[in-house]
This record gives structure tokens, C-alpha cells and sequence, in this order.
């Protein structure tokens, strides 16, 4: 099953948190809202969360693209 954490800004611009599976069934969710991001994020933490970033297939590149 995969899980997708979700984290977003109410109305009253507060921090929540929510663990969904990949479906949208919700599995849980913070019991408080928080002034800010660090503070959700923290209780995330305390709740199972941990950042995994995304797997990506590695390719070859012909020519490295440059900024200009």
C-alpha cells in the first residue's frame, strides 16, 4: 500500500497534517493545528513521517542543458 502525506494551510492559514493511502482513504490525520510549517512538519514526524524523495530512473544525456 502506498502512503501519500498531505500537508496544507486552513483557512485561518494554520498548518495541518493528513496520511492518505494512494486511493484517498485517510489514515490519519494531526489532532492540533500549527502556526507554522516546522511545527507540522515536527508532528508529522512524531506520527510516522519520513521524507523519502522520489526514485527516478536514471537515463543518459547527450549534452548537459546549461542556464543561460
Amino acid at each position: 500500500m502506498d502512503i501519500v502525506w498531505r500537508f496544507f494551510q486552513d483557512g485561518e492559514r494554520k498548518w495541518k497534517w493528513v496520511k492518505m493511502t494512494s486511493g484517498d482513504n485517510l489514515l490519519a490525520e494531526s489532532q492540533h493545528v500549527f502556526p507554522d510549517y516546522e511545527a507540522c512538519l515536527a508532528d508529522a514526524k512524531l506520527n510516522g513521517y519520513a521524507f523519502l524523495p522520489a526514485q527516478v530512473g536514471t537515463r543518459r544525456v547527450a549534452r548537459p542543458f546549461h542556464y543561460t
